[in-house]
């Protein structure tokens, strides 16, 4: 195993050799370096037998991971509250274990999978991120299909007009693989509160028109407040 270091060429003082190297040295590696030009040159210890060059290989390795480990963490702090996607790499009694980006791992509480809903390993899912924890092996991603913030961030991502902010949604009821309320107003005059279009896009995974519809509602201040409602479809009658 050999050592290189990257240094800073000088004329003929070294003041740290860790970090610097003489013109003449650097020329026998790059015969065009200047002064003030870096340049890699090997550092390999006298000394540096097979014990040393794997210990060096082991601190490198753990370094790199710590590295990872702490891109991952800030990565995902960013990300709580919204919505991710990942294929599910296990699922158990407790959970389900969620491959995300950036090689980390999120945890799908059963108390947070919408019921009855089963996953089979490698389904393609998404999920909101609830909360992220510092762990001994990496960051502790913990994620929800059943959280009201999943559907109003289905909303934002699936609707435009939710998403540019020409409809706001005012306050979501949800259960979770029964059905759901969202309540909905316009931030623009002319725009129709009750928004048809609103319904046919959101219900792409269930196209069926029995699955949603809308509803207007009276709020306390008497001002008429719209509905989306969607429903999971009952079974058909033979």
């Amino acid at each position: 195993m050999t050592v290189y270091a990257e240094k800073e060429v000088v004329d003929d003082s070294i003041v740290d050799a860790r970090t610097e190297v003489v013109l003449g040295e650097a020329q026998k590696v790059k015969p065009d370096v200047q002064v003030g030009d870096m340049v890699l040159v090997e550092t390999t210890p006298a000394d540096f037998g097979r014990v040393a060059a794997q210990t060096a290989r082991q601190v490198i390795q753990q370094r790199i991971r710590e590295a990872e480990r702490s891109n991952q963490m800030q990565y995902f702090e960013r990300q709580v509250g919204e919505i991710v996607s990942g294929l599910v790499q296990a699922s158990n009694a407790q959970s389900a274990t969620v491959g995300l980006d950036m090689k980390a791992e999120g945890i799908l509480p059963n108390n947070q999978k919408i019921p009855g809903e089963r996953l089979k390993l490698h389904d393609r899912i998404r999920a909101v991120v609830m909360e992220v924890k510092d762990g001994t092996r990496g960051p502790q991603i913990i994620l929800s299909r059943a959280h009201r913030n999943f559907l109003r961030r289905l909303l934002e991502n699936e609707v435009p007009e939710i998403y540019h902010g020409i409809v706001e949604i005012r306050a979501i009821a949800r259960e979770p693989g029964a059905r759901a309320k969202v309540a909905v107003s316009a931030t623009q005059p002319g725009i129709d509160r009750s928004a048809p279009v609103l319904v046919s896009r959101v219900c792409v995974s269930k196209p069926s028109s029995r699955n949603c519809m809308t509803k207007r509602s009276t709020s306390s201040n008497g001002i008429k407040t719209p509905l989306l409602i969607f429903r999971k479809p009952s079974a058909r009658r033979a």
